[in-house]
């Protein structure tokens, strides 16, 4: 296991989520790549993780939510060319 905090439950997980990953083609390292984010972003969800030092008033869910809203930020509606509304 890559993590030593991890609970027996998460080490479960994070073997289910590998083989499953194996199982659909992917390579062994992107499989664990892929299983220890999974296990990591569930204990990020669920307030078992640790609050990183470095922003202490906000949670790693938080952290993850507001980075995933930056990229819709911006955006603009396109307007169609022959009708001069949205699409």
């Amino acid at each position: 296991m890559p993590q030593r905090s991890w609970s027996k439950k998460r080490e479960r997980q994070y073997e289910h989520v590998k083989a499953a990953s194996k199982q659909r083609g992917v390579s062994e390292d992107r499989a664990e790549e892929i299983a220890a984010r999974t296990v990591n972003k569930e204990r990020a969800r669920t307030g078992e993780a640790r609050v990183p030092a470095s922003s202490p008033g906000r949670t790693a869910t938080s952290a993850v939510v507001s980075s995933v809203s930056i990229g819709y930020e911006g955006r603009r509606r396109r307007v169609h060319p022959v009708r001069g509304g949205d699409s």
